[in-house]
């Protein structure tokens, strides 16, 4: 075959090596890199990808499944020479986010714009298999600046942790979900570990706390922390808080970054466009060529110009015409309790919707002193009913703590 054929090549696993490897290859030849997380089993996205010879690789069964050249052709604006799942926000169903040069170095470029880069040799890259963050950011910023990628193969778990304590240096930028750094915070506490001093991290895909900040800072011996804010159709950055600066409240994720133009709407959430806007998407066979891109997440602006995350427009309680946000009772939790929790709309026969209050078992946090200090904070009474103690809160796919799961436990009562 000839380097002047489109290739495109599918992958399917956990990050490693090989997939960065890979991925080189595709940004250097020009080529199609589809990344799959593990658990994918619809592909008919095929269809909608531009013309190529397709190769199957990464970690896929003995029994491969019978994979075609797409049987139409798709005319594309750019190249695209990357593709993401991504579940999104709010969306049970993945779909493939797939993105041109373009749109990942306007990006990358403007994110880095705020770093000291002298200070980056390596990047470490905690393991997602929707492998977003870490592909927009570890991958590309390694492979055009001749950074070190250090990444943990396979599943997310704790060995993960123990490996960052072996690995982190004083020219290291960490990629942080709030979940993988609060996970690494009470490793590092358990076992008595300071590891050694790194430049920075970046912390995003979930609302970040100041408490997450502070323990970047404090517990994992970290120089100057970041917070990044986006999505994975904004490459994925929309704004960022620099590095060294530390939020001044729950949720603050900096200014808009200049590779992006956005627009508030207040309780309605939020649009932007531009140059870091992904190109197109494909779900359930259907490819979707990107201009704008619209949000359900509520975003206000500060005089100084940063931006405060608050929280998004579905995931709200609607209770008995009441309505509250679920991510700041969730954050009032956090900061009053020192203690993980996700909440979630539970059925009520005369409120419609109640609160549902799933917490780690670990916390030793009583019931009681809850429910009295969310009437102190909120001014309602919920449920004591709706509460379920757990030895782990449960995670999805992205590292981030999983709303799905929480509701399906209260189902799991009622049964």
């Amino acid at each position: 075959m000839s380097d002047s054929m489109r290739r495109i090549f599918i992958w399917k696993g956990y990050h490693d090596q090989t997939m960065f490897d890979f991925f080189k290859l595709c940004w250097d030849k020009n080529y199609l890199l589809v990344c799959c997380p593990p658990n994918l089993k619809d592909f008919s996205f095929i269809d909608s990808l531009p013309e190529g010879d397709i190769s199957l690789c990464g970690q896929w069964p003995d029994t491969k499944p019978l994979i075609k050249a797409a049987s139409k052709k798709t005319a594309y604006p750019e190249t695209p020479i990357l593709g993401v799942f991504t579940t999104g926000t709010s969306r049970e169903k993945p779909r493939l986010v797939l993105y041109s040069k373009t749109n990942i170095t306007s990006c990358h470029n403007a994110i880095f714009s705020l770093f000291d880069i002298s200070r980056i040799r390596q990047v470490y890259c905690y393991p997602q298999p929707y492998h977003v963050f870490g592909i927009l950011l570890g991958y590309a910023a390694c492979h055009l600046k001749k950074w070190r990628l250090v990444v943990p193969e396979g599943r997310y778990n704790a060995d993960h942790h123990r490996y960052f304590t072996e690995k982190v240096s004083s020219e290291t930028i960490s990629l942080f979900t709030p979940t993988h750094l609060n996970d690494l915070s009470r490793y590092l506490v358990t076992n008595k570990i300071k590891p050694t001093k790194s430049y920075s991290c970046i912390i995003g895909g979930a609302k970040v706390m100041t408490s997450d900040w502070h323990n970047a800072k404090t517990i994992a011996n970290i120089d100057q922390p970041s917070i990044g804010y986006g999505c994975t159709e904004a490459s994925p950055g929309i704004s960022h808080l620099a590095p060294g600066v530390k939020p001044t409240q729950d949720g603050e994720v900096g200014s808009t970054l200049p590779s992006v133009n956005l627009e508030l709407f207040g309780k309605k959430g939020l649009e932007f466009s531009g140059p870091s806007l992904a190109m197109a998407t494909i779900e359930s066979g259907k490819v979707s060529f990107l201009k704008k891109m619209k949000l359900n997440d509520q975003l206000s602006r500060r005089n100084n110009g940063s931006m405060v995350f608050n929280t998004r427009t579905d995931n709200i309680l609607n209770r008995g015409g009441e309505k509250f946000a679920l991510e700041e009772i969730e954050s009032f939790i956090k900061m009053s309790h020192k203690v993980e929790s996700i909440c979630v709309p539970v059925t009520h026969s005369r409120l419609g919707l109640e609160l549902g209050v799933v917490i780690q078992s670990s916390s030793k946090l009583k019931k009681a002193t809850l429910y009295k200090s969310l009437e102190s904070k909120f001014g309602k009474k919920f449920s004591v009913q709706n509460y379920i103690e757990t030895d782990q809160l449960p995670v999805n796919d992205q590292a981030k703590l999983d709303r799905k799961a929480a509701k399906a436990m209260f189902k799991q009562n009622k049964t």
